[in-house]
Formats: structure tokens, sequence, C-alpha cells
């Protein structure tokens, strides 16, 4: 009996649970087997579920499809060069796709009777053979392209071809199965950080076949600027912003007559980048209006590599082919984890290899065919050693593009155990810092405490390589404040992250500057370190020279600092140029505002211990003292602000603050109010020594004070607590 294997197809997975194979069946086979195989014993017994079907085409496609890996190589340097193996002739081929970090799709003539095939990558720099103008007459192609402007409301179909064809950027290019998609299946590189927002502008084109000549009518349902045409004859035309309901309903609908045969269809759409919405339908004589599907275009065949091969002779090529098969995101577009499968490409089908796998996140792994979670989607780096007999044959080591399966709407966003067995099972110390980031970034996202706090370990181990690798500044800020969470109180790393920031060389001003602000702020409020948090801020730029809004932030900043090495004088002279500066419009508006906003963060400091009612009642403080920098001086909101802070038990930014605060000419009550609560702070932070020595002021000038009987029972409870 023949047992030549006929075709091999990948993993089933609920995300993948079909596996089709377009093959050209042996002559006189009398029985096909399908065998179904799995690393694991527990899943064989799952066999029995798959079912098998078939069907028989009779003839061969004209059009195949065949894709291609070259690890080691950018395929957007090569060109296909498809030879038939019966024959040795050349046919026809053109790319389909060839991207950085991804593999070359190709389609070709497919002669009857050729069941395989050569194909030869060739630099384009030492092409031969001239480029042909051969097209493809199956299937249906989907190109997508960006542009930075859309179509104006007087453009029609002219205009969008001209842009187009002309200044539009390409993005991506693949067989599709039909024309129904409400989101892009075509995305932007993640590490093309240039090109956001925009407009996509969406060109399919394929090829059906009618079987007897009559009138046939087409629709469209298109949120945007769509347009059909058959045979290069405008079918529809349906300009601008339009309601989708409408189209729905089958509102845009053109008809044309064709004769029995095949013919060219062609969809054009033009919409915001994040907006696709494109269907096509069509009516035959005689039948109902629907959606075009598959097998409404003429099919194409498809190929599979089954090995590769380098043009040096007595050279074994680590060969390799990479395809998502899961993912995690919470969003069309955004974080994500993927699962990725590999699978080498045997140097020859006989001898037994070994291989052995290294990725760019520290992990490895063995085996011909492994999977591997990435934490982080973009260009990664993978290498793949070829062995025999323990000794190294090959090695190649290539960027591939991680991304999830484009098609795919996200689904089963709370099945994540198998994410959180890889997550906990990794050695985060060896994670490059931009996979921590997204791990930070989703498990915030996601709900997940647990993903959060080893995501926070990982990257405060390694805040230099965070700083120095990330391109994301934004992440970097809100994560240095998320150091100084009540929770966490990380002040030392949070002041690290933000001084690494501000001495980055290749940073932008405007991110230095911010990050000294910050660094200077903490300096002040967190350690008392006054004089470091000045020369600190002398080191950044002038105010008049960075934007409003930090340049705010820097003479508050000075001031608190000035405050705290007693200069107050000078400290109040800074705060009232800066609120001389915002002008006095609506102040009467705003101390009504600031006394609501005060009274309520007071109420919530006095009797909530919920950590995000205190974080509310924090922000209204925060909102008084933006709106009015003098308000720093105030006793009755540095007295709310320090209540603030000793209910989220950030008893050193509230020891620091009453240090500051001393600083003041207070009230005699406000003085006795502000040493209390220095002994409250004192004793949270175990530092009774102080506690009493603030306390044994407080019995000396104030011995008749209830704030002073407070503080008394304070040190009483702390002691006993030793």
């Amino acid at each position: 009996a023949d047992k030549r294997l006929i075709h091999r197809v990948g993993p089933l997975t609920p995300l993948k649970p079909l596996a089709e194979i377009n093959t050209a069946i042996p002559a006189r086979s009398k029985q096909l087997r399908l065998i179904t195989r799995s690393d694991e014993n527990k899943y064989l017994n799952r066999a029995k579920w798959v079912d098998p079907g078939f069907m028989l085409r009779g003839t061969y496609p004209e059009v195949s499809l065949v894709r291609l890996y070259a690890p080691g190589h950018n395929l957007e340097n090569f060109v296909p060069e498809v030879i038939a193996t019966n024959s040795g002739a050349r046919v026809n081929s053109m790319i389909l796709s060839a991207g950085r970090g991804e593999p070359m799709d190709i389609l070709f003539e497919n002669p009857k009777g050729n069941p395989s095939y050569l194909v030869y990558l060739v630099p384009k720099d030492k092409r031969t053979n001239p480029s042909t103008s051969w097209e493809p007459k199956a299937g249906l192609v989907l190109q997508t392209k960006w542009a930075r402007r859309g179509l104006r409301s007087s453009d029609r179909l002219p205009e969008f071809l001209k842009a187009f064809n002309g200044t539009a950027n390409p993005v991506g290019s693949s067989l599709v199965d039909n024309i129904h998609h409400a989101f892009a299946i075509h995305r932007m590189p993640e590490y093309e950080t240039s090109r956001q927002g925009g407009f996509g502008l969406h060109h399919y084109k394929g090829f059906f076949k009618v079987g007897k000549t009559g009138k046939y009518r087409f629709a469209t349902i298109s949120r945007y600027d769509s347009y059909i045409s058959v045979d290069d004859k405008l079918v529809i035309g349906w300009p601008g912003r339009h309601d989708v309901n409408r189209a729905r309903r089958g509102e845009k609908q053109g008809t044309i007559s064709l004769e029995s045969g095949v013919h060219k269809l062609e969809y054009f759409l033009c919409s915001p980048w994040r907006e696709m919405f494109a269907v096509a339908a069509w009516k035959k004589p005689g039948e109902e209006l629907r959606v075009m599907t598959r097998t409404d275009f003429v099919g194409v065949g498809r190929f599979r590599a089954v090995s590769a091969d380098l043009s040096e002779p007595n050279q074994v090529y680590a060969a390799l082919e990479w395809s998502p098969i899961d993912d995690f995101r919470l969003e069309q577009t955004g974080p994500c984890f993927v699962t990725m499968q590999f699978d080498a490409i045997k140097p020859d089908p006989v001898t037994r290899y070994s291989y052995r796998w290294a990725f760019d996140d520290g992990t490895t792994a063995e085996g011909k065919t492994v999977e591997h979670v990435f934490l982080r989607s973009g260009l990664r780096k993978v290498r793949l050693e070829v062995a025999l007999e323990g000794k190294t044959l090959a090695r190649s080591e290539h960027e591939v593009y991680v991304h999830p399966p484009w098609d795919k709407c996200f689904m089963n966003l709370n099945d994540t155990d198998s994410f959180d067995k890889v997550i906990r099972q990794r050695d985060l110390n060896k994670t490059p810092p931009k996979d921590l980031a997204n791990l930070f970034i989703l498990a915030d996202k996601a709900d997940q405490p647990g993903w959060k706090e080893l995501a926070t370990t990982g990257l405060t181990g390694n805040l230099a390589a965070l700083v120095q690798e990330s391109e994301d500044t934004n992440f970097i800020f809100d994560f240095g404040r998320y150091l100084l969470r009540p929770e966490l109180k990380l002040y030392g790393k949070s002041l690290e992250l933000f001084n690494r920031l501000r001495q980055k060389s290749n940073a932008k001003t405007s991110v230095r500057q911010q990050a000294g602000i910050c660094e200077a702020e903490i300096l002040t409020a967190y350690f008392g370190k006054n004089d470091q948090a000045l020369a600190v801020l002398k080191q950044l730029p002038a105010a008049n020279s960075i934007r409003d809004n930090l340049a705010r932030r820097l003479a508050m900043a000075n001031a608190q600092a000035m405050l705290g090495l007693g200069r107050t004088t000078e400290s109040v002279q800074l705060v009232e140029q800066l609120s001389a500066s915002s002008g006095s419009a609506g102040k009467t508006n705003l101390k009504v505002k600031h006394a609501g906003l005060i009274r309520h963060s007071r109420v919530l400091a006095e009797n909530q211990t919920d950590p995000n009612q205190l974080d509310y009642a924090m922000a209204n403080i925060e909102t008084v003292v933006t709106e009015d920098p003098a308000a720093i001086f105030s006793p009755g909101v540095n007295l709310v602000k320090l209540d603030i802070h000793l209910a989220r038990a950030e008893f050193h930014a509230a020891f620091h603050l009453t240090e500051r605060l001393k600083n003041l000419q207070l009230s005699d009550y406000d003085i006795a109010e502000v040493l209390t609560r220095q002994v409250f702070a004192s004793c949270g932070m175990k530092n009774i020594k102080i506690a009493k020595a603030v306390y044994a002021q407080l019995s000396k000038d104030y011995p008749y004070s209830p704030a002073t009987e407070k503080a008394k029972q304070a040190i009483v409870q702390a002691i006993g607590r030793q």
C-alpha cells in the first residue's frame, strides 16, 4: 500500500478548530487515512472528535498560493522564480506580500498536472528575468494602504484611485475569503510609530464565475466612501459618510448585464483607520440578495514548503516556519500576549536531527515543533540550532513579527489559565523590560493583581534597562507615579527611575524636564531633601522655555523646596508671581468651588478607609492647589492633606509636610494641630524618640490644647505596639 504523507496541518485549537487541506490525490488511490497526533497522551483520546470530510473539485486550480519563510534573510529584498518540477519550465508569479519579519506570500500559475514546484528566492539586484505584468485571475485579494487624509465630500472613485496609487503608504496585502470585514485585518506595524490615526484605503480585487448570461445585482454596506466595479465598469458609488443601517436594508444597489464566464470584481473603501466596515452582496437571476462568499470566487490552490536549502553546496540550512495560534487581548488592537507555533523544516526527510530554540525573552525550548508565549507583540528575535548527534550543523537567527491573527476577533477574555501558568513559571528577571511593561499594562486593564505584582517586581529590579530600552515615556511616568502608591511606598525606586530618565541623553528635552520636576517633588515630599531638590531644578531650563503646565509645576516644586529650607519669603514671592500670571477672572467662583472640595476631602479623610475614596480626596486637594497656587500656604488645605496622608499610612510624606509647615506664620491653634500630626507621623514611622520630642514641645507651649492629649495617646499606643 502507498503510505506516503499527502499533507500535514498544524494543531487544532478552540481558536483554530478547522483545518483545510487542498491537495492532489495520487492516481488509483482507494483509501485516505487521517492520523491525529499529540505530544501529550491525555489528548489522544480526543482523536475521535475529529470530523473529517472531503470534496472533489475535479479540476486543478489555475492559480495557487505558497507561503515561504527564509529565516536570516529580509524577504523584502528578494523576488521569487517559480519552476514546475515536472517540466522545468518557469511559471508566472507575483509577490502578494513580504513584510519585515514576516513570510512571503506568492501567487503563481498552476498548470494542470504539476504536483510540486521549486521556488528560488533571488536578490532583487541579481535578477536576470524581467518582471511580467501577469495578473492572477482567481481568488479575492485585499490590499490596504494608509493615508494621512481621507477623501473630501466632493471626491469620487477617480480621486480614490489617485490617492491609492499615489501618496498612500502600503500596509498589507493578502488573500481573503470574502468582502465582509468590520475591522481592518491589516494592521499598522507596531514598530512604525510615525503613522497613527489617518485613513485606510482598502482595495479588494477578485474574480468570480457566472454560469449563465443575465442581469446581476450588486450591493454595498459601509459607513464611509465605497464603490463596486465589475470588469472596470462602475456599478455602485456611495461617497461620503452614511448610516450603515440604511445599507443593511440593501439601499445602495446596482445592476449590470454579464455573460457566462469569469469576471473581475473590485471593491473600494475609504474610512478612518479604526472604523473599517465593508460588505459586498449580490443577487443572481432568480435568487435572493445575499453576501458574496468564498465559493462565489474562483478557487485558489495552496501549496506548502516541505524543504528549504541554501545555494551554497554542502551547507545545512536551519529553516523554520511560524504562525500565531492564540492570543490574549482586551481590545481589537492594543497590548496583547501571543502564542506562536514554530516548526523546523528538516534538512532532509530521513535523518533524525535535534532542534534547540532560543527566544529573546531568555527562554529556550527543544523539539521540531514548539509553542512559545510572547508577553509582547512586535519584532522578536528567534534563534534555531540544528544538531546531529550533539554536533551543531546549522544555526539561524531571525526577526519574527509577532502579532495576533489579524482576522480573528478577540474572545475568551476570562480564559487566562494558560497564560497565567506561563507568566508564573517564567523567570521574569531575564524578561525584557518592554515585555514586563506590556504585562503590567494588560494586568491593570484585565484586573489581574497577581500579574501586576510580578511585573512590578521585575521592572523595579532593572530600572536602568527599562529607561534605556523603552521608548514609551508615558508608561515610565505612569509607572513612576504608581510606585508612590500608598500600598507600595517604593519611594526610592520611583526616585531612581525619574533620576535615570532625567539623565537619559537621547530623551526629548520636555521628557527630561518633566522627569526632573518629578524627581524634585519626590525629594521634597518623601525624603525632605529640599537642598537636593533645588539642585535638580536648577539644572532644568528656565520656566519660560518649557510648556505652561511644566512651568507651573517647576515653580511649585521650587516653592515647596524653599519652604522646606526656611526660605519662606522667597517661596511666597514665587507663588505670588505664579498666581498673578494666571489672571483674576472667576476668582470668586473658584473660592466657592475650592471651599466645597476642601470640605468634602476633610469628611473623607476623617471617615473613610477605602483607598479609592482617599485617592479621590487627595485629587480634590491637588485640584485646589493647581488652580490656586497660594493654597500651598493655607493651614486648612494642608491640615486636610496631612489627614489624608495619615489615613493612607503615608507617614514619611506627612512628617516632611509638617516640617515645611512649621516655617509658616501660623496661629497657635494651627501650630498645635500641625505638631500633633507630626507626632502621629513619627509614631507611624516607629520613631518614638522624635514623637516624644515633639510632644514635649506641645506640652510646653500648648498644655491645655486638646491636640496635646491626642498626641500623648498616640505615643502611648505606639509604645504598646512595640
